[in-house]
């Protein structure tokens, strides 16, 4: 860690090989950082990836859909969608 952590998270590394060879790289910033932001195809697959394991990837598909379109939907058109296993997830609400 330098002093710059946590505000840029870098890394470097390097590859010796049999032959004496070395090759190194150093990424300044990590994909998915301000700085080298992921597409939207890219935060898409990452987000069917880690959603549809919990979800299912029939309601994962609809959460994100949602999720894009939340500027146009009102409050009472969001849905939480239905778990794999068939459980519904519930919102809570916090009081205080």
């Amino acid at each position: 860690m330098t002093a710059k952590f946590p505000h840029m998270r870098s890394a470097k590394v390097a590859i010796t090989l049999e032959d004496g060879r070395t090759f190194q790289h150093f990424q300044a910033h990590r994909k998915g950082d301000p700085e080298a932001p992921l597409s939207d195809a890219e935060l898409n697959d990452k987000f069917q990836e880690l959603t549809s394991p919990v979800n299912g990837e029939g309601p994962a598909r609809h959460l994100l859909q949602q999720l894009w379109n939340i500027d146009r939907l009102k409050v009472a058109d969001l849905r939480l969608t239905t778990l794999a296993n068939g459980q519904q997830l519930q919102w809570q609400q916090t009081v205080g």
